[in-house]
């Protein structure tokens, strides 16, 4: 195949600027990969568009086939849909995808310049849009999302705007205008929403910016380059559950992730074939579960990848009851809250130990033993202090872990004071003493 001059320009440029992780997390681990160039079952022509259901289903637009297919997460091909056409199922050159709160598929059919509407099993259901620049109409309708509310926004790249519908496909909204200012674009690419309707769109400028779900524009960034939160050709955008921004750098055969308000955090990601490296990738779709599907256009595949974890934060963590009162040698429950997950992953806290700076069964400290049971993620510990000391420390150790191996460990404090006399309280001597 011969390569454009600008190509070897580009490659060049990519040479000298080989991907890495930005400063702000790491990047992606690569998981696995599948397709082949094609048109059997599970392979490709050029995939344009990826999109996930709720159950982790992947429908992946692929282009050339002038088809969808849909796989397992793990790349088990299901079934498929599609054929070149005009007439109701049948596609152009498809390119954006997504799906809506319901389960039904929207494709964006950009040779027909239309969008179709299926079931979740590719069943036909509607169909809108011509070519014009009337309101619903498209000249190469590219990027194609969905909000929680069931609204339809499709990239009408050479009209340089974006087009918002309802789920059925009556017309709402429209903004945009050829430039360089705020709210104007250079082709608009891809597009995505986030939880709270907020609209990121892909501006060929090149740069994203960032609306209200009516248009109203927030902000922007990016510009022409290499460098981070630089781009060439802004294609296919996906917001996770975190609220962060995942761009397919198309021209540069790179990913990039951004926090919602455009602070670079990572990149990866260069020109080939092997894995974590790629060809012109068209797409990208974070889904619920902390995965990132990449459709690797001219590398006819899909990659998956695992967004990196970030352990639970230990460094708040307080006791459920702070104070034991009286001191009538009784067991009281004290748990754990306080911990938090960057991620919002699911937190297991262990108790692993129990110390304290008073004697067991020690003068004055009565005769009970022992003075601490361990019970998962709470602990019993008992209500007693010495009557000649300056009340009792209990330091409980424990460990906080997430659902993708990210662990925190952490300790807290709950005293038994000598009396009621404020200020309550305990001196804390040292944790000497085994309480198990």
């Amino acid at each position: 195949m011969r390569v454009p001059a600008h190509a070897w320009i580009l490659i060049l440029s990519l040479a000298l600027h080989p991907s890495a992780a930005g400063a702000g997390v790491d990047a992606p681990e690569f998981i696995l990969q599948w397709g082949s160039r094609g048109a059997a079952n599970g392979q490709f022509s050029g995939p344009h568009g990826i999109e996930i259901d709720a159950d982790g289903k992947v429908y992946v637009v692929d282009t050339g086939n002038n088809r969808i297919q849909v796989f397992t997460s793990d790349g088990v091909f299901l079934f498929q849909w599609g054929s070149f056409g005009a007439g109701p199922g049948q596609f152009n050159h498809p390119h954006g995808i997504g799906i809506g709160p319901m389960g039904n598929v929207y494709v964006a059919a950009t040779g027909n310049n239309r969008v179709q509407k299926f079931t979740s099993e590719g069943i036909f259901l509607t169909t809108w849009g011509s070519f014009g620049d009337g309101d619903g109409q498209f000249r190469h309708n590219h990027g194609l999302a969905v909000d929680d509310d069931g609204n339809v926004f499709v990239a009408d790249r050479n009209q340089n705007r974006v087009q918002k519908f309802t789920s059925d496909g009556l017309f709402v909204t429209a903004w945009g205008v050829p430039g360089m200012g705020d709210g104007e674009f250079t082709g608009t690419n891809g597009v995505a929403v986030d939880a709270e309707g907020n609209v990121f769109v892909g501006d060929g400028s090149p740069r994203i910016q960032k609306f209200t779900n009516d248009g109203v524009f927030i902000t922007s960034w990016g510009s022409a380059g290499v460098g981070d939160g630089q781009f060439n050709f802004p294609r296919g955008l996906s917001v996770d559950h975190m609220g962060n921004l995942f761009v397919a750098d198309r021209n540069l055969h790179r990913m990039q992730q951004f926090t919602g308000t455009g602070v670079f955090l990572t990149r990866w990601g260069t020109l080939g074939t092997g894995e974590g490296q790629f060809n012109f990738p068209y797409a990208v779709r974070a889904d619920e579960n902390g995965f990132v599907f990449v459709a690797d256009s001219s590398n006819h595949r899909v990659q998956k990848f695992r967004i990196a974890n970030q352990p639970p934060l230990c460094e708040a963590a307080m006791p459920t009851t702070a104070i034991l009162w009286p001191p009538n040698h009784t067991f009281a429950s004290v748990g754990i809250v306080g911990v938090s997950d960057p991620d919002d992953d699911a937190l297991m806290i262990t108790v692993t130990g129990v110390m304290q700076d008073e004697r067991i069964q020690g003068a004055g400290a009565g005769t009970t033993s022992p003075d601490a049971v361990l019970q998962g993620s709470d602990v019993l510990l008992r209500k007693e202090r010495s009557g000649r000391g300056n009340g009792r420390i209990y330091s409980i150790d424990f460990i906080a872990e997430d659902s993708k191996g990210g662990s925190c460990m952490g300790a807290i404090s709950v005293c038994v004071p000598h009396d009621r006399k404020k200020p309550i309280g305990c001196v804390d001597d040292g944790p000497t003493y085994n309480s198990l």
